[in-house]
């Protein structure tokens, strides 16, 4: 998954894998299955070239792939994303100038 350069979140942006039925965090031996943009228990993601920021979701870390990257998944075990966006702000869409207001 790859998220677009200037994501509208003062604070930071998260992404964190929850199990399908029961919706608590997925288990996983990786024990913190999410990626950041800022370190905790897991390594921040760093921005590509061009601003973006590439994650990857599976049961096994891609070769040559940064841990602060990758979100272990389970197989044959249902999983669903949430991404938070904390302090988020006014945000102005490349493709159209229109501004947009994120609210909670």
């Amino acid at each position: 998954m790859t998220l677009p350069r200037d994501i509208p979140a003062k604070a930071f942006t998260s992404l964190t894998l929850h199990d399908y039925p029961t919706r608590p965090m997925l288990q996983t031996p990786q024990n913190d299955p999410r990626t950041a943009s800022q370190s905790d228990s897991s390594p921040a993601v760093v921005a590509n070239a061009g601003g973006s920021t590439t994650v990857y979701f599976g049961p096994a870390q891609p070769r040559g792939m940064q841990r602060g990257h990758w979100s272990q998944t389970m197989r044959g075990k249902g999983w669903f994303l949430c991404l938070r966006l904390c302090s988020p702000v006014e945000y102005s869409s490349p493709e159209n100038g229109e501004s947009v207001r994120l609210r909670w």
